[in-house]
Parts: structure tokens; sequence; C-alpha cells
């Protein structure tokens, strides 16, 4: 139902001119939006329709008890969220947003600057020893590297891309973690990816520092938070298809090889090629 319709007293306590762009006769009574209330007095707050109408303790009976006027006890955040303290006598407006919205935010500054990351980060692969080597030794070992390449150089991009995003977004002048801990950690998803018989070879190329993907999705020092707010929001950090991309891959390459009439193996690779735009 819609909040004017069974509620028209809240109703007019909606913001005359901060709820731009909402079509306010059509918000219902459950509405989680955020919107801008006026109360009597003319306090200003955020809130949803949902929470405004709420039979909460600390109004005390009155449905339409404006949080500024009788609940002096609560910390409000700038995005609306607020936690009640009723051990305090201070009512208090905070200018930042509460730590889970701080996380979403932060998460979604990293989303907008990865695509111009990306470009960066090709930069870094170029200019790296590491990479150099580990790609080498793997030209020498891997039977078909050539064709899994491709693959491997797509994965190091998108990872790398990610971190160099968060360095700008922290206004960090290097990336958090070393550049040796960050790419060996690609390289031993990447080992973990390949057939046994050349990891141990393998191995010898990946940096002795070499980090692990924290929590599964974020190696480095960052709030474990950051990374589900990522996954969340359609990010996935993991890549999981690496592996069976690569397996199949190789099947192709070893129908390839051993397809003396020349007919396509029953493998289709066409489309397991690592997306360069990792949002959904």
């Amino acid at each position: 139902m819609r909040l004017q319709d069974e509620h028209p007293e809240l109703f007019r306590q909606l913001h005359p001119t901060r709820n731009v762009g909402v079509d306010l006769d059509a918000i219902s009574n459950s509405s989680h939006e955020m919107l801008w209330w006026r109360c009597p007095v003319g306090h200003e707050w955020r809130e949803t329709p949902l929470q405004r109408r709420s039979p909460a303790r600390w109004k005390k009976g009155d449905l339409y008890a404006c949080l500024y006027c009788i609940a002096p006890g609560a910390v409000v955040h700038s995005c609306g969220h607020r936690r009640l303290q009723p051990s305090e006598t201070t009512f208090r407006v905070l200018a930042h947003p509460c730590e889970r919205c701080e996380v979403t935010e932060h998460t979604h500054l990293i989303l907008d600057a990865h695509d111009e990351s990306a470009a960066a980060a090709v930069r870094l692969l170029d200019t790296s020893p590491l990479y150099a080597l580990f790609c080498s030794t793997a030209a020498d070992t891997v039977e078909w590297w050539d064709e899994l390449f491709p693959l491997v150089e797509a994965y190091f991009v998108r990872m790398v891309s990610v971190y160099v995003a968060i360095a700008a977004v922290e206004h960090r002048p290097t990336l958090s973690s070393p550049t040796s801990s960050l790419l060996g950690a690609c390289m031993l998803r990447i080992l973990d990816a390949l057939p046994p018989g050349c990891r141990e070879e393998m191995q010898a190329a990946v940096p002795d520092d070499a980090g692990h993907f924290r929590d599964r999705y974020l190696p480095g020092h960052h709030k474990s938070e950051i990374g589900w707010a990522l996954k969340k929001l359609g990010f996935d950090i993991l890549d999981t298809p690496l592996g069976g991309d690569i397996e199949r891959r190789v099947q192709f390459c070893e129908h390839q090889r051993f397809t003396a009439t020349g007919e396509l193996p029953p493998v289709d690779l066409a489309d397991t090629t690592v997306s360069e735009n990792p949002r959904t």
C-alpha cells in the first residue's frame, strides 16, 4: 500500500525539496529507499518509510515521533543509518556514513577505478622481471603454453588491476602489497590450474614472498568486508573458471594434436575465454 494512503500524516512529513528524482506518490509504506523527512519543528534527516512508520521503543507510543525531538541518546550517520545509545543524553549527527555503507561506497570507488587501472596493470607486467621469468619458464616447461597464455595474461591483468584501483582509491603512492607478493599470489593460483607434471619446475619461478588470497578473495591487508562487498556487487575476484578453462584448453590442444582427419575436436572453446569486463 502507498504511504500517502495508509499514513497521510507521515506522507506530509516527506521533505518537499530534498527528495529529487523520487516519485513520492508511488512510495510504498514498506519501502527501503532512504528519503529525506522534515518534522513539524523543522528537523531534517534521512530514513526509510519502513523505519519511519515502525513502532520502535524509542518513539514511546508516538508512531510519528521525530528522532531529533524525543530520542537524544542516538548517533545518526550521514547515510541515514542510526545507532541508539540509551545510556547517553546527547544526540549526535555524524558527517560520515556507517561502517557498512562506508565499505560499500569504498567498493564502488574501486569498481569505478578498475577500467582505468587496467592500463597501469599492463605497464606493471611489461616492466616486471618476475612476470617475465614466470612466463619464460612456463614457455620452456608447459607444452601448450602458447595456447594457454591468453587466459593467463587476462587473469594477471584482471587481478593486478584491482590492486592498482585500490591503491588509487586509497591515495597510495605504491601498491599496499609488494609487487612480488601480488604477482606471486597470481602465479600460485595459476600453478594450481596447470597439469601436475610441470608444477614443480614452475615453482622455481615463483617469488619467495608470494602472497596468498586473503579469505579467498583479497590478498594483502585490506578489510575482508571489501572482498565480500566486491563479491556481492558482482565482481568475482576469485575467477573460479580459470582452472576449467585451462583444462579444456589442454584437452583441445591434445585433440588437435592427434586428430588425423582434421575434424573439429569434441571440446568447443569458443566461449571459454576470460572476460575482460569483470562487472555484471
